[in-house]
């Protein structure tokens, strides 16, 4: 198999790569930097530089391709102009769409996210699957979910025309290899005794390498047009980070922080110039759920590794790499 793997430089799409090699395929890695190697450095892949929203360039890196794993689907970082925004998502999608169907690609596995399962508060209490959707709107100052759920949609009425793709929805995702950005920002922290504070949130966490193993087993095993969650654990905001604390051996943090506070921070993104933060997702805070998993245990044969394991080796890996 001929695999090619969009955002190969990325902490998912270089395990997603990782795992096609480990079975033998042929890689074909997309990069924006020439200078980036992500966790792929000295893996035997074919890079490719180019972006998504230059389609033009890239109607070679598509040829005699069998799978593409889109792991490079737009990511706002903030909520400024959020028409402007998701249209911008739109676009790169569709030059993804097309390029795959001019070349002929037997699959698209699209990466992505848990924030399109969101449902309405009035059902925050139930567990949150497949047949929940987040409603366009709902949180319309949020480039971050307009934009992940105008991305999806575009794809699942593509499918509706002919288009093979598989889409997979990761929560937050954990694990080695990572790096000072995102996720692993926030982890770091975690690990270095920086959150002294936390929020009353339900959070659902998964190992990277899980959802690495469900993406390439979903070549085989997916269902064209089906959604699946890949969620590994339910549980509370405090009780991962104090889970992080004691294994990095760390303070725990003290101090609940009420929610109206967070109100406070998405006023302020939305009406001071200047100001940046995770309000993109914290905004959403109130309709987070807790998630099953049981589509992807069952039709994509995935098994999610204990937490534990996780942030153990997840430190490892970010100390043996000069980050903690």
């Amino acid at each position: 198999m001929r695999a090619l793997v969009l955002g190969s430089t990325g902490f998912i799409g270089g395990h997603i790569a990782i795992a096609a090699l480990e079975a033998g395929w042929f890689v074909r890695a997309l990069r924006r930097d020439p200078q980036r190697t992500g966790m792929l450095t000295d893996l035997p892949v074919e890079w490719v530089t180019g972006d998504l929203d230059a389609p033009e360039g890239l109607a070679s890196t598509f040829s005699d391709i069998d799978v593409v794993f889109h792991a490079a689907g737009y990511y706002p970082l903030d909520s400024k102009n959020v028409p402007a925004q998701v249209a911008h998502s739109m676009q790169q999608t569709a030059n993804v769409v097309d390029l795959v169907r001019k070349s002929r690609v037997k699959r698209l596995v699209y990466t992505s996210s848990y924030t399109t399962m969101v449902p309405p508060i009035s059902k925050a209490d139930t567990l949150a699957d497949e047949s929940d959707y987040y409603q366009p709107g709902m949180l319309a100052r949020s480039a971050y979910y307009e934009c992940k759920f105008a991305m999806e949609h575009l794809l699942l009425k593509t499918q509706h025309k002919g288009l093979d793709v598989v889409i997979l929805n990761p929560t937050l995702v954990l694990g080695p290899g990572g790096d000072s950005r995102g996720t692993g920002a926030m982890f770091m922290a975690m690990a270095r005794g920086w959150v002294r504070a936390w929020l009353p949130a339900k959070i659902n966490a998964v190992d990277v390498r899980d959802v690495a193993q469900a993406h390439f087993n979903a070549v085989g095993r997916g269902t064209s047009g089906e959604r699946y969650l890949l969620g590994g654990h339910n549980l509370m905001l405090r009780q991962l980070i104090e889970m992080v604390a004691q294994m990095a051996g760390v303070r725990k943090p003290g101090v609940k922080l009420p929610l109206f506070l967070i109100d406070l921070l998405v006023w302020m993104e939305d009406h001071i110039p200047g100001v940046n933060s995770y309000a993109n997702h914290l905004r959403a805070i109130r309709h987070w759920p807790y998630f099953t998993n049981a589509r992807a245990r069952r039709k994509l044969e995935i098994e999610f590794r204990p937490l534990e394991d996780t942030i153990s080796e997840a430190l490892a890996s970010y100390k043996l790499r000069g980050y903690l």
